[in-house]
C-alpha cells in the first residue's frame, strides 16, 4: 500500500512537471527545427538558386499534407469560432509575408547581419505583450532578454559593426536588412497572435498557414520569379525545410500558448547557440 501511494505521488510529481515546463521545452524543440530549416533555405536559395517563392510553395505543401494528418488522425475540426477570426487571418498574413521575406532577405545579405536585426523580434514580442495583452515583465527579465540580444550581436558579429565580412563574400545592399526587420516584426506579431488565439488547435493553425503558403508560392512562381527546375538533390533539400518548418512551427505554436511571450520569445535565441555548434 505504501509503494502503490509513492508510485502514485511520482507520477503526480512528474505530470505536474511536464505541464509547468512543457511549453518551453516545445520552444527548445521548435529552435532545433528551425534552425535546421534555416540552414536548408540558405543552401537552397543561395548555392542552388531556388526562388523564394517556389520555396515558399513547397514548404507549404508539406506542411499542408503534416497538419492534415494530424487534424485527420486525431478528428480535429477546421472551424475556427468566430472571435478568432480576425486574429487567425493577422495571424496567416504574418507568417506567409514573414516567410517570404526572410527566404528572400536570406539569399541576399549577409547572414551575420541578417540575423543580428531579425533577432530584435523577442523586444518586439514582449513590447506587444505588454501593450496588447497586459503581460507583465519583470525587470530581471527585460534585463536577461537585453544582455541575451547583446550576447548574440557578439557572436554573430554582424559585419556591418564589426567589418569582418569575408573577402571572398559578395557586398550586399544593406537595403535588404528591411527584409530581416520586417520579418522580426512578423514573428512577433505571429506570437502575439497565437497567444490571442491560444484555444485554436496548432494543426489547424498549420493547415491554414500553409494553404496561403501553397497560394502565395503558386502566384510568385507564375507571375513574379521564374520557375527553377529540381534536382533530386534540391527536392531532397526542399523535402528536410518542409518537414523541419513545419515541426518548428507546430511546436512553437504550442509552446506560446502555453508561455508568455516574455519568456518564450527569448528561446529563440538558441538558434545562434545551434549555429556555433554546427559551425564548430
Amino acid at each position: 500500500h505504501k509503494t502503490r501511494n509513492l508510485s502514485q505521488s511520482i507520477n503526480m510529481a512528474m505530470s505536474t512537471s511536464w505541464v509547468e515546463f512543457e511549453g518551453v521545452f516545445l520552444l527548445i524543440v521548435s529552435a532545433i527545427f528551425y534552425f535546421a530549416s534555416t540552414i536548408c533555405i540558405k543552401v537552397i536559395t543561395t548555392d542552388y538558386g531556388v526562388p523564394s517563392g517556389q520555396l515558399l510553395g513547397f514548404r507549404g505543401l508539406y506542411g499542408l499534407i503534416y497538419s492534415a494528418i494530424i487534424i485527420y488522425h486525431q478528428g480535429i475540426p477546421l472551424h475556427i469560432a468566430k472571435k478568432h477570426h480576425a486574429t487567425i487571418a493577422l495571424r496567416l498574413l504574418a507568417g506567409v509575408t514573414g516567410a517570404y521575406a526572410i527566404n528572400y532577405g536570406l539569399s541576399k545579405s549577409v547572414v551575420s547581419d541578417f540575423l543580428a536585426v531579425f533577432f530584435l523580434n523577442p523586444f518586439i514580442s514582449v513590447v506587444l505583450g505588454a501593450i496588447i495583452l497586459k503581460e507583465s515583465i519583470t525587470k530581471l527579465q527585460g534585463f536577461a532578454i537585453l544582455l541575451s540580444f547583446v550576447g548574440v550581436v557578439l557572436i554573430i558579429q554582424p559585419s556591418s559593426l564589426f567589418g569582418n565580412q569575408d573577402s571572398g563574400e559578395a557586398k550586399h545592399n544593406p537595403w535588404y536588412l528591411m527584409f530581416a526587420l520586417f520579418g522580426a516584426f512578423t514573428v512577433a506579431t505571429l506570437a502575439l497572435c497565437t497567444r490571442v488565439a491560444r484555444e485554436v488547435h496548432f494543426a489547424v493553425c498549420a493547415f491554414y498557414v500553409s494553404i496561403l503558403s501553397v497560394c502565395v508560392g503558386l502566384l510568385s512562381s507564375s507571375f513574379v520569379e521564374t520557375t527553377h527546375s529540381l534536382s533530386l538533390l534540391e527536392f531532397l533539400l526542399i523535402t528536410v525545410s518542409g518537414t523541419t518548418s513545419t515541426i518548428g512551427q507546430m511546436t512553437m505554436t504550442r509552446g506560446l500558448q502555453l508561455e508568455k511571450l516574455g519568456i518564450g520569445t527569448p528561446i529563440g535565441y538558441l538558434q545562434v547557440f545551434f549555429g556555433l555548434i554546427f559551425d564548430g
